[in-house]
C-alpha cells in the first residue's frame, strides 16, 4: 500500500488560510501578528532527531550558502576562503582542544586527590586519636561520602540528567547521527568535572573513561563551533561551521578524553574509531593522533605536580599504571591457558553486561526515566546515590577492618597499607590496581579469599553504582575485577612457572574486553597503561576470545544502554541482519503517514499553519506534482531566528532553503542496501519514488524506520517472516 501525498492545492484548502487583517488595526495589533521562529518550532518534538553528515545543499551557489554570521563577511568574496587558512586554523584548533582537554583531565585528577588524601587523613586522625576511633573514623565517611554524593546526584537529577552515567553511549548515539537536546552544554561538562572529583574522592567503584569521553566531545564542538557561536568573526573559519566538521571534532575530542584519562594516545584514537564514531576520514586520523599527544602530556605532566617532589623528575615518561620491574613474561604453552581465561571472561563480562540490562531496565521502570535524561521521581534518584554510597562505605571499611589482623604493619609513613583487602577497598582504585599488578606481591600479600571476595564486591558495588545520577566510567572497576581474578590464576600457576602480575594483566584485559566487546583499542590501552610490550600477544588472544564468547550471549554493556533507552542506532550490519534483510524492499518499514509539501514560494502564514498541524521535521517542496527538494523545519526555524519576525503575508521562497537533490530510491530498492546507504552517508531522510516515475515521491524513509526493520531482524530467528511482515505497518511520522 502507497502512502498518499497531498498536493499542494489540496492541503491548501485543508489548513485555514491566515488571519487577514485589517487596514484599520493599529500598530499594537500589527505587531502581535507577527511570527517569530519560535511559532514555527514543533509543537511536540520527537524524543530523538537526526542529522545530515554531509551539506545538504549542493545545488546552492556558494554566495547563497548560510555560515556563519552574515552581517559583516561577504561570502560571495572567494578571498573569504582561503585553503591554506583554514588548514591552519584546524590544526590550532586541535592545540586548543588537546590542551583544554588535559587541563580538565588534571583538574579532575588533582581534586579528587585532595579530596581522598583529605579524608583519608582525618579518618587516620581520628582512629588514633581516641578509643572509638573507628566508629568515628567510619562516620566521618559517611558524612563526607553521603553530603557530596547527595550533592552530586541532586545537580545530576534536578540540573542536568545528561551528566549522569557513562558518556560513552550518549556520545556514540550523537555520532552514529542522533541529537541528544544538551547533551554539549557547558553545564554537563562542569557537572562531569565537579562530579568526577566527588566521585572519585569519596570512594564509588567508578572510572572516568566514560565521563572523559563526554568531556572531549563538549571541548571538541565549543572549539569548532566558536565562529558560530558569535565569540568572533575570522574568515579561516568560515568552513568550519558545518556539521561535517563539528562532527569530526567531536571524534577528535572523544579520542583526547580517553587518551587523558589513561594518558594512552594510541588506545584514545583507537577508541574513537572502534567504539564511538561511525564516519572517519584520513584527515580525522592525523588531527586526533596529535591532539591525543598534547591532551595526554598535558593531563600526565600537570597532575603530576600535586605530589612531585623534585620539579624536574615531574617530567620522567612513565607508563600511567605502570608497576615495579620484575619478571613478567609468558612462555609458548601459556597461550592456551590465556585462551581458557578468555573464555572465562567472556562468560563473566556476558554476566555483567545481563546484570546492567536487568538493574537498567527495572531502574528506568522504576524512576520513569526518558530517552533524554528526564525523569520524573528525581528525590529517589539522590536517595538512590545515597543508598549506594552507604553501601559502598560500609563494605569497604566493614571488610578491611575485619581481615585487620592477616595484614602487615604498614610503614610508618604510609596511609593505607599495600597488602589485604583494605589496600584494594580502601585505597585510590589507581593505586589498587597498581597493587594488583606488582610482580612483587604474591600469595602472603593477597590471598586467594581475599581476591575473590574482593572480586565479588567490586563486581555487585559497580553493577549497582553503574546508572545512578552520577558520572561514572566502568574501565576502572572492570580492571580491578579481572586484576583479581588474574592474580588468583596467576597464583595458582605459579608452581609452574607462572607469573602473577602477568595473569592479573591478562585477567583485566579479558575482563574488560567481557564486558565492553573492543579489541583493537582496548589492547592499545591496556599495553600503553601498564608498559608491558612483551605481553602483547598474549593479551589480544585473550581479549579477541573473551570478546567472542560473550557475544554469544548479549550485546556490550553500551549497545545495551542504547537499546534500552530506545535510541536509534544504526550498527553495522552484520551476517544475520543481511540474511534476515534478504528479499525485502526499501518500503518494508516505511511509514505510511502522508507526506507534506510545500510550494516553491509560500506565505508565512500557510509554512506556520503547515508546521504547528504536523509533527514533520522534513517536507516536500513539488511544483505541478513534480519533486523539487526537500525542505527541514530547522532549516525554515534558522532562517526567521536570523531574519526576525516576520508577516503571516510576507512569502518565501521554500525552495531556497531546501536540498535540491535530496537522495532518492525506487521502492523496489533492497532494504539491505538501503541501510548501508543510509547509515554510510550519514542521511537523515531518504525519499522513495515510484518505479513509473522517478519525480513522484511514494514514501520517505527515516532513521526510526530504519531501526524498526533493524529490531524485526534481532528477532527474526523466534518470530516468523510472516509475522514479522504484518507487523511492519508504522504509522508513524517521518520525524526522525
Amino acid at each position: 500500500m502507497r502512502p498518499s501525498i497531498p498536493n499542494t492545492s489540496s492541503l491548501a484548502s485543508e489548513i485555514p488560510p491566515p488571519h487577514e487583517d485589517s487596514g484599520e488595526e493599529d500598530g499594537d495589533a500589527t505587531r502581535e501578528a507577527l511570527l517569530t521562529a519560535a511559532d514555527f518550532c514543533c509543537p511536540k518534538p520527537p524524543p530523538f532527531e537526526s542529522f545530515d553528515y554531509f551539506v545538504d545543499q549542493p545545488s546552492k551557489h556558494r554566495e547563497t550558502l548560510l555560515v556563519g554570521p552574515t552581517w559583516s563577511l561577504d561570502k560571495s568574496d572567494p578571498a573569504h576562503y582561503r585553503p591554506r587558512a583554514t588548514v591552519l586554523v584546524g590544526w590550532l584548533l586541535v592545540i586548543l582542544a588537546g590542551l583544554l582537554v588535559g587541563l580538565l583531565r588534571a583538574a579532575i585528577l588533582m581534586g579528587s586527590y585532595w579530596l581522598y588524601q583529605g579524608r583519608l587523613m582525618a579518618m587516620i586522625v581520628a582512629i588514633n586519636s581516641t578509643t572509638s576511633g573507628l566508629g568515628l573514623a567510619l562516620l566521618i565517611w559517611l558524612l563526607i561520602g553521603v553530603s557530596l554524593a547527595a550533592l552530586i546526584g541532586a545537580l545530576v537529577a534536578y540540573v542536568e540528567p545528561l551528566a549522569g552515567g557513562s558518556g560513552i553511549p550518549d556520545v556514540k548515539s550523537y555520532l552514529n547521527g542522533v541529537i541528544l537536546p544538551r547533551l554539549l552544554k557547558f553545564r554537563a561538562c562542569a557537572l562531569r568535572v565537579l562530579g568526577q572529583i566527588v566521585v572519585v574522592g569519596v570512594g564509588f567503584y567508578a572510572g572516568s573513561e566514560g565521563p572523559m569521553a563526554h568531556l572531549g566531545a563538549i571541548v571538541g564542538a565549543a572549539v569548532a563551533q566558536m565562529h558560530v557561536r558569535n565569540f568572533f568573526q575570522l574568515r579561516a573559519m568560515l568552513p568550519f561551521s558545518s556539521h561535517r566538521i563539528k562532527y569530526e571534532f567531536i571524534s577528535i575530542g572523544t579520542a583526547m578524553g580517553v587518551a587523558a584519562a589513561f594518558q594512552a594516545p594510541l588506545g584514545g584514537i583507537l577508541f574513537s574509531l572502534e567504539e564511538a564514531s561511525t564516519y572517519w576520514r584520513a584527515e580525522t586520523t592525523w588531527r586526533a593522533f596529535f591532539g591525543c599527544i598534547i591532551a595526554s602530556f598535558t593531563a600526565k605532566h600537570l597532575s603530576a605536580l600535586v605530589n612531585c617532589p623534585d620539579p624536574f623528575d615531574c617530567y620522567t615518561v612513565r607508563a600511567y599504571l605502570e608497576a615495579p620491574p620484575g619478571e613478567r613474561s609468558f612462555r609458548v604453552w601459556e597461550i592456551f591457558v590465556c585462551a581458557l581465561i578468555g573464555i572465562f571472561f567472556g562468560l563473566l563480562g556476558a554476566l555483567f553486561c545481563a546484570g546492567v540490562k536487568f538493574i537498567q531496565s527495572r531502574r528506568r521502570a522504576w524512576f520513569h526515566l526518558f530517552s533524554m535524561g528526564q525523569d520524573r521521581r528525581r528525590a529517589w534518584r539522590v536517595v538512590e546515590v545515597i543508598i549506594v554510597i552507604v553501601m559502598t562505605i560500609f563494605l569497604s571499611f566493614g571488610l578491611s577492618w575485619a581481615f585487620f589482623n592477616d595484614c602487615k604493619a604498614a610503614r610508618p609513613d604510609a596511609i593505607v597499607t599495600d597488602e589485604g583487602i583494605a589496600a584494594l577497598l580502601v585505597s585510590s582504585r589507581d593505586d589498587a590496581i597498581r597493587f594488583l599488578f606488582s610482580p612483587y606481591m604474591g600469595a602472603s600479600e593477597y590471598s586467594a579469599g581475599v581476591l575473590i571476595l574482593a572480586a565479588v564486591v567490586i563486581f555487585v558495588l559497580t553493577l549497582l553504582t553503574y546508572g545512578l545520577a552520577i558520572p561514572m566510567g566502568l574501565f576502572i572497576p572492570n580492571i580491578m575485577i579481572g586484576a583479581c581474578i588474574g592474580r588468583l590464576i596467576g597464583i595458582w600457576m605459579h608452581p609452574i612457572g607462572g607469573s602473577v602480575s602477568s595473569y592479573a594483566v591478562v585477567g583485566a584485559a579479558g575482563m574488560l574486553a567481557g564486558f565492553s566487546r573492543m579489541t583493537i583499542s582496548l589492547t592499545a590501552i591496556v599495553v600503553e597503561i601498564t608498559g608491558d610490550l612483551p605481553q602483547l600477544p598474549y593479551i589480544m588472544i585473550t581479549v579477541i576470545v573473551a570478546k567472542q564468547v560473550a557475544d554469544l550471549f548479549t550485546k556490550g554493556a553500551y549497545d545495551l544502554v542504547l537499546e534500552i533507552r530506545q535510541v536509534p542506532y544504526l550498527e553495522e550490519l552484520d551476517a544475520h541482519h543481511e540474511y534476515a534483510m534478504r528479499g525485502r524492499s526499501i518500503t518494508y518499514r516505511m511509514s505510511h503517514a502522508p507526506l507534506v509539501g510545500f510550494s516553491p514560494v509560500e506565505t508565512f502564514g500557510r509554512i506556520h499553519d503547515v508546521l504547528t498541524n504536523y509533527m514533520h521535521c522534513a517536507f516536500l517542496v513539488e511544483e505541478q506534482g513534480r519533486l523539487r527538494g526537500l525542505v527541514s523545519r530547522s532549516a525554515i526555524v534558522d532562517y526567521l531566528w536570523r531574519n526576525g519576525p516576520v508577516s503571516p503575508h510576507e512569502t518565501l521562497g521554500v525552495v531556497e532553503l531546501a536540498n535540491r537533490c535530496p537522495l532518492t530510491v525506487p521502492e523496489s530498492f533492497p532494504l539491505d542496501k538501503g541501510y548501508n546507504l543510509f547509515r554510510q552517508l550519514g542521511l537523515r531522510h531518504l525519499l522513495v519514488t515510484s518505479g513509473e516515475d522517478s519525480d513522484r515521491v511514494v514514501g520517505l524513509v527515516s532513521r526510526k524506520d530504519l531501526f524498526l526493520a533493524l529490531t524485526d531482524c534481532d528477532h527474526a530467528s523466534s518470530v516468523d517472516v510472516t509475522q514479522c511482515d504484518a507487523s511492519a505497518s508504522s504509522t508513524g511520522s517521518p520525524g526522525v
